[in-house]
């Protein structure tokens, strides 16, 4: 049984980050969890990987959403229009969190800079592999043909 506390939980879990499971899904959606299975696996549905890129990034951008919205409650003052105390401490802790959210966005490209040149790498390691394999088969036939008594292809 579905309750409105349960569906409001599965939603502010899901919309504030957590895992958007097929348990929350068939909550919010007051399905069965049983129909939702069915359906994820008849169409295949991929859920984003706890550890992949597009999660971490997906994390990072909620991290900055908040952080922008109390910056703009620091800032801006309540909705009444009474304005909020300045707290420099507040401000200097959400400028902190800020810059480390920025480090860990250029450790990530960095990682993906340097999974992208391993694959270069990788790719002209087998290219130049494959040009001496060539030539190994090219000097084999050669000399199995001088051993042989004919001339070789291509002499």
């Amino acid at each position: 049984m579905r309750s409105a506390e349960g569906v409001f939980a599965a939603m502010r879990h899901v919309h504030e980050g957590g895992e958007a499971s097929l348990e929350n899904l068939a909550m919010i959606a007051g399905r069965s969890l049983r129909m939702v299975r069915m359906r994820a696996e008849a169409e295949c549905w991929k859920p984003v990987a706890a550890g992949s890129v597009a999660e971490r990034r997906r994390r990072i951008e909620i991290q900055y959403d908040r952080l922008i919205a109390e910056i703009e409650r620091l800032t801006l003052g309540s909705e009444d229009g009474e304005g909020l105390s300045f707290d420099k401490a507040r401000v200097d802790t959400i400028m902190a969190m800020v810059r480390a959210l920025e480090k860990i966005g250029e450790t990530m490209r960095s990682d993906e800079d340097a999974k992208d040149k391993q694959i270069k790498d990788d790719a002209e390691l087998a290219a130049a592999l494959k040009r001496i394999d060539d030539r190994i088969r090219e000097l084999a036939r050669y000399h199995a043909g001088r051993l042989g008594g004919a001339e070789p292809d291509g002499a």
